[in-house]
């Protein structure tokens, strides 16, 4: 006999698997109409014109470690990228990715359903071979360089990295009004870069300055499947409403070992002011450790994955904590020769704790989460 309780369950089962198809649907239509293709001229002069992205979907079960089950967009995102060579050597680049909701869930005015999307980068310089790349606008930091090393989770991951806070404020992630230079010197690449006056709001509604933040970072290919990097940052900022001064200082160290079918990374990192929570003073810790059956079936690679992202406030017992433990299969057949359809199942223990070291409290936020990934990269 069904019970009321029961009857109330399938219908709510019911309900998340529409949810589901209706996603997964959308991600399919959006990505077999956004699969753009490249051009490229020859000779001694030539331009080069990319469109790339991705379509996203997920589904969280917990999200955000509370009682509640939710589906969005996952990182949809379109880039141009256009690169005119004067010759083999020198060139002059630009590049603009923004980001979207492909599912209309949170545009300015839901009840019309305006798509939501946003700037993740939009940059311009010159290369020149043996001498480098310099590069302005918003654009992926070099700190990344080395946080790259464990940020390889497909859901969770890059909790404890540094990169968390007023990313674009902080210079860890995309900074705006930024500098950038990288070059390569045999087995080491360096990266430099500093950004001018910029500004934003914090989550209490208070307007923080950026007067500047610089930024270095190195990695050293010590083998073929071999690196180590390390990473600093530095910015100055300023609490407009209190008119007071402060630094944010950002250090990291990684490691990458790619051997066979194994991706193994490690990062440690210390942090000053993050602009993360509540910690003034943190470190973070972050594994990922990979296998790849590559030829468990014929039309792609099945993986296993998982690993440690934990920030620690310095100052007292609290901490965030997770454990993730993940499957992925990557297609390597699309609508292109470099498609990819990408199916990731996430699921994070997570092992919060409070100032008095004892669990979150009991209203749902420090639940183990789950997460369906579905995404197209075109």
């Amino acid at each position: 006999m069904l019970t009321s309780s029961r009857i109330n369950d399938m219908q709510i089962s019911a309900k998340h698997a529409l949810k589901l198809a209706i996603g997964a649907a959308a991600l399919v239509g959006a990505a077999q109409a956004n699969a753009f293709t490249a051009f490229q001229t020859s000779g001694l002069q030539s331009d080069e014109l990319i469109i790339k992205g991705r379509v996203a979907y997920e589904y969280d079960w917990n999200k955000s470690g509370k009682n509640h089950d939710d589906h969005d967009d996952a990182g949809s995102r379109t880039a141009i990228k256009y690169t005119h060579h004067f010759n083999e050597d020198f060139a002059v680049l630009g590049t603009t990715e923004w980001g979207y909701n492909p599912f209309f869930r949170h545009g300015s005015d839901t009840r019309r359903n305006k798509l939501d999307y946003y700037k993740r980068l939009q940059f311009a310089g010159v290369s020149y071979k043996g001498i480098g790349t310099l590069t302005y606008g918003k654009q992926a930091s070099v700190y990344s360089m080395v946080t790259d090393a464990t940020d390889q989770y497909w859901v969770f991951g890059a909790a404890a990295d540094g990169k968390t806070g007023l990313k674009h404020l902080v210079g860890a992630d995309r900074p705006d009004n930024s500098l950038k230079y990288q070059n390569a010197f045999g087995d080491v690449t360096v990266g430099l870069m500093f950004g001018g006056n910029d500004h934003d709001y914090d989550d209490d509604g208070s307007r923080l300055t950026r007067r500047h933040f610089d930024q270095a970072a190195v990695n050293w290919q010590v083998a073929p499947d071999v690196t180590i990097g390390t990473a600093y940052n530095h910015a100055a900022m300023k609490d407009d409403a209190s008119d007071e001064n402060f630094n944010v200082e950002q250090y990291v160290v990684g490691a990458t070992w790619t051997p066979g079918n194994w991706t193994l990374g490690v990062l440690a990192g210390q942090y000053h002011n993050e602009l993360a929570g509540n910690y003034t003073s943190a470190r973070g810790y972050e594994t990922f450790t990979q296998y790849a059956f590559k030829d468990l079936v014929s039309f792609g690679d099945v993986s296993l994955y998982g690993g440690l992202n934990r920030l620690e406030d310095r100052n007292s017992p609290a901490r965030s904590s997770s454990y993730i433990v993940g499957t992925a299969l990557k297609t390597h057949k699309g609508f292109g020769a470099n498609d990819r359809f990408i199916v990731a199942l996430e699921h994070v223990f997570n092992d919060n704790k409070n100032s008095s070291g004892r669990d979150l409290d009991a209203e749902g936020k420090n639940l183990d989460a789950t997460s369906l990934l579905v995404r197209y990269n075109y």
